[in-house]
């Protein structure tokens, strides 16, 4: 299968190794479903973690949001989709710690080792 255009281009790839560098800085290795980030309980989903590592707080929720967290960011929104697609749908049952581990692993093969960018 090959790689679409919004996940390798140079923007994509350097917001996936924030995101790496964000889900391994997390304090608690979970991740949660549905929400970007809950300001009460400082639990977010893996683009809430980049949200939050750069110091961006808000009770969003991806659905109604996504395009000022695409401009945030500054990539395009069908990464923004794809990633959430990935956070929220799992395989099957699986806790908050399977969830952040399942998502490292899928930023970590959305890496190239250099882009075309670069």
């Amino acid at each position: 299968m090959s790689r679409s255009e919004y996940v390798d281009n140079g923007r994509s790839q350097a917001m996936l190794l924030e995101m790496a560098a964000a889900l391994d800085a997390m304090p608690s290795k979970e991740l949660i479903a549905d929400v970007l980030v809950n300001p009460d309980s400082g639990k977010c989903c893996a683009l809430g973690a980049v949200l939050l590592a750069r110091g961006v707080v808000r009770p969003w929720r991806f659905q109604d949001d996504r395009g000022s967290v695409a401009e945030i960011l500054d990539v395009d929104e069908r990464l923004l989709n794809m990633i959430e697609d990935m956070n929220d749908e799992n395989p099957g049952p699986e806790t908050t710690a399977e969830r952040w581990t399942r998502m490292r692993a899928w930023v970590a093969q959305q890496r190239k080792e250099t882009t075309d960018d670069e």
